[in-house]
C-alpha cells in the first residue's frame, strides 16, 4: 500500500506514525489518531473514531473532531449500519463522495442514533471516508472522517492515505492494549503480593495473640484475665457473652458503666440470630452511637458457646479482626474448660446428697465434708426448687440452671456461713450452714430473702419459668441434713399434689397439716366435706360470710375481743354468729375434739383452696 502512496504522503504517514507510538495510552492514542488524521487529509473537517465492543455487538465513539464529544459518545452503531458499519463489515476503505449518498446512508441508522448524530454536528457532511482498522483479519474499528465544507472533496489518495493511517492505528492500538493487559497483570501480581503479605502478618499476628492466650490458661488465668489481655495488647475493651447471651466476663475500661453493659446486654441478645450463623458480623449501637460493635461467634458450627463482642471508635483492621477470629479459639476452650469443672463439681456435689440420703455415712463421707466446709455443730437447712411453668428449650435450659445454681451460690458465699447448690432430679437443692448461735428468726429471713434475691433475677431476665420453693426445718449435725432435705421434699409434693398456687411453702409453717401430706386430694376434701359443708351451703345460700368470720375468729386463737376488731363489729355482734356457726355445724364448743377437727379442716380448706 505504501508503494501507492505519494511523497508527501510517506511523509505525512511518518509523522502520524511517530505520534501514534510516541505514548502506550489508549485514551491519548485514541486522541492523537484524530487529530492526526484530520490533520494529515486537507479535505477533512471532522470525525469519529469507532471501536467494536463485542459483549455489545455494536461500534461504539471513542474519539471525535468537530462533532460534541459528550453527544456523540452516545452512538451505537451495529455492523453494517450506516456509513461506518457498513465499512466495518466490508473491511474496506469507502467513500461517500456527495451529502445525498451521506444522508441516504446514515438514515438506516436507528432513530436513536439519528438523533444523537444530529444534534453532536451542525449540518450532514458533504462528504466521508470511512476505513476499517484492521488486525490479524479481524475488524477491530472504523475511522470515520468528514467534510462539512460545501466545495470540499476526498481523493483517491486521501482513501489510500485514511486506509494506511488505520493500518498504523491498528498497530499502536494493538501495542497499547498488549501494554494495558502488562499494566493489568502487573497490577494483579502486585495486589497479589499484597494480599500475600497481608495474610502473612495476619497469620503472624493471630499466632502471637494465640500463643500469648494459651500462655495465660496454662498459669491459670481465667476468662476475665484473657478479655484485659486483649482489651491491653488490641486496645479495644471486649465483653464475652455465653449461648443465651448473658455476661460471662469483661475487661476493665472506662466506657463501661453499669448501664453501657446492661444495654449492650439487650442489643447482643436481640442479634443472637446472627451468632448462629457463625460469622464475625458489625452492628450499630443505641447505647454507644459514636462506637463501632464486632462481633465473633465462639464456639463450633454443631454448638454456639458464645459470642466475643469488642467495642470501638474506629473501624477495626481486618488484620485485627483475623487475629481476634482465632483467639476465640482459645476463649471456646476456656468456656469448655469451665463447664466441665462445673459439670465435675455439680457431680460430686450430687453424690454427696446421695450419701446423706441413703444414711450410709461412713469416714469418706465426713472427709467430703470437711473439704465442703460443713461442720458438725452448725444449723443445716435445705431448699429445693422446682420449676412447674418453664417455656424454654430444652437444649439451652442447662445453661439457665447453670445461671440459677451460680445465682444461688454467690448469694450463699456472700450471706450465709456456709453452703452448696446443685441441680438433682430436674430441681435445684440447696443445703445452708448457719451457725449455732444465730436463732432461727434470722434463719429464716436468710432464705427468704434469698428466693426473692432468686425471682427477682429470674424476672429481670425475661425468662419464661415459674419458680416454687418447698423449704425443710433446720436441724443441728450432719446426720440432720437427711431430715430437713425429706422436709423439703414433702413441701414441694405438697404443692404439686394440691395445686396450690403459693410459690414458697415452708415445713415449720405446715403445723398439723404436715400429718396430712401422705393422704390424696380427695381423701382431705372429703374430711372438709364432712367438717364444713353445711355451714359453705349456708353462705352460698343466703349471701352470707360466717365462714370468713369462722377463719378470723381462729386467726386470733378465739379471742373475741381481737377478732371483733378485726371483723370491724361489736362483740355481741360476733358472739351471735358464732353460736350460729355452732349451730349449722352441729357441734359443741367445748368438746374440744369437735373443735381441734374444725380448727384443723378450716385450714386444710385455705390450703386447697389458696
Amino acid at each position: 500500500m505504501n508503494e501507492t502512496l505519494s511523497k508527501r504522503q510517506l511523509n505525512l504517514l511518518i509523522d502520524v506514525s511517530n505520534v501514534l507510538n510516541s505514548s502506550l495510552s489508549i485514551d491519548k492514542i485514541f486522541q492523537s489518531i484524530m487529530k492526526e488524521t484530520i490533520n494529515a487529509i486537507d479535505a477533512a473537517d471532522g470525525g469519529v473514531l469507532f471501536l467494536y465492543n463485542k459483549e455489545e455487538d455494536a461500534l461504539i465513539a471513542k474519539s471525535s473532531q468537530g462533532f460534541d464529544p459528550m453527544i456523540i459518545e452516545n452512538v451505537k452503531l451495529k455492523p453494517g449500519e450506516s456509513m461506518t458499519g457498513l465499512a466495518f463489515l466490508a473491511k474496506s476503505c469507502l467513500l461517500f463522495p456527495t451529502q445525498d449518498q451521506v444522508r441516504k446512508t446514515v438514515l438506516s441508522m436507528s432513530e436513536k442514533n439519528i438523533e444523537y448524530m444530529e444534534l453532536s454536528m451542525e449540518h450532514y457532511p458533504y462528504a466521508a471516508i470511512c476505513a476499517p482498522i484492521i488486525r490479524n483479519g479481524k475488524g477491530i474499528g472504523v475511522i470515520t472522517i468528514d467534510c462539512f465544507q460545501k466545495d470540499g472533496q476526498f481523493t483517491q489518495e486521501d482513501m489510500d492515505l485514511l486506509e494506511a493511517i488505520a493500518h498504523q492505528a491498528a498497530v499502536a492500538l494493538e501495542k497499547a492494549n498488549l501494554y494495558r493487559v502488562q499494566q493489568q497483570q502487573f497490577r494483579e501480581l502486585k495486589e497479589l503480593n499484597n494480599r500475600i503479605v497481608e495474610q502473612n502478618l495476619m497469620l503472624q499476628r493471630s499466632i502471637e495473640l494465640h500463643n500469648q492466650l494459651s500462655d495465660l490458661v496454662l498459669e491459670g488465668e481465667g476468662l476475665d484475665s484473657i478479655l484485659q489481655y486483649i482489651n491491653e495488647q488490641i486496645g479495644y475493651p471486649a465483653i464475652l457473652f455465653d449461648e443465651i447471651g448473658e455476661i460471662v466476663a469483661l475487661s476493665k475500661h472506662e466506657w463501661f458503666s453499669e448501664e453501657l453493659i446492661d444495654s449492650l446486654e439487650k442489643e447482643v441478645q436481640l442479634s443472637w440470630q446472627a451468632f448462629n450463623r457463625h460469622q464475625t458480623f458489625v452492628f450499630s449501637s443505641q447505647s454507644v452511637k459514636s462506637k463501632k460493635i464486632v462481633a465473633f461467634p465462639v464456639g463450633s458450627k454443631q454448638r454456639l458457646l458464645g459470642g466475643l463482642v469488642i467495642v470501638s471508635e474506629q473501624t477495626v483492621p481486618e488484620l485485627e479482626i483475623a487475629a481476634l477470629s482465632h483467639a476465640c479459639t482459645v476463649v471456646s476452650l476456656m468456656l469448655l474448660k469451665n463447664q466441665a469443672v462445673f459439670d465435675t463439681e455439680q457431680a460430686l456435689r450430687g453424690e454427696f446428697i446421695d450419701v446423706i440420703l441413703s444414711g450410709n455415712m461412713d469416714e469418706a463421707f465426713y472427709q467430703r465434708a470437711k473439704h465442703l466446709h460443713f461442720q458438725q455443730n452448725d444449723f443445716h437447712v435445705a431448699l429445693i426448687i422446682n420449676f412447674q411453668e418453664q417455656k424454654i428449650d430444652a437444649k439451652k435450659w442447662p445453661t439457665f440452671e447453670r445461671y440459677l445454681l451460680q445465682v444461688i451460690q454467690r448469694y450463699i458465699d456472700e450471706y450465709v456461713k456456709n453452703g452448696m447448690v446443685v441441680a438433682k432430679h430436674d430441681n435445684i437443692t440447696a443445703i445452708l450452714s448457719f451457725d449455732e448461735k444465730l436463732g432461727n428468726a434470722h434463719i429464716r429471713t436468710t432464705i427468704n430473702t434469698l428466693i426473692h434475691h432468686v425471682k427477682e433475677y429470674i424476672q429481670s431476665r425475661d425468662w419464661s419459668i415459674v419458680p416454687i420453693v418447698g423449704v425443710g426445718r433446720s436441724f443441728q449435725g450432719l446426720k440432720q441434713i437427711k431430715k430437713t432435705l425429706n422436709e423439703a421434699t414433702k413441701c414441694l409434693q405438697f404443692m404439686k399434689g394440691y395445686d396450690l398456687t403459693t410459690e414458697i411453702l415452708n415445713y415449720q409453717d405446715l403445723g398439723a397439716q404436715r400429718l396430712l401430706l401422705q393422704n390424696s386430694k380427695e381423701e382431705l376434701r372429703d374430711f372438709i366435706h364432712e367438717t364444713l359443708e353445711p355451714l359453705l351451703q349456708y353462705d352460698c345460700q343466703k349471701q352470707s360470710d360466717l365462714f370468713a368470720t369462722l377463719v378470723v375468729y381462729l386467726d386470733h386463737n378465739k379471742n373475741i375481743k381481737n377478732a371483733a376488731q378485726s371483723l370491724h363489729i361489736h362483740l355481741n355482734t360476733l358472739s351471735y354468729r358464732l353460736k350460729r356457726i355452732y349451730s349449722i355445724l352441729d357441734i359443741d364448743p367445748e368438746d374440744s375434739q369437735s373443735m381441734l377437727d374444725l380448727h384443723l379442716s378450716v385450714n386444710i380448706y385455705r390450703y386447697l383452696n389458696q
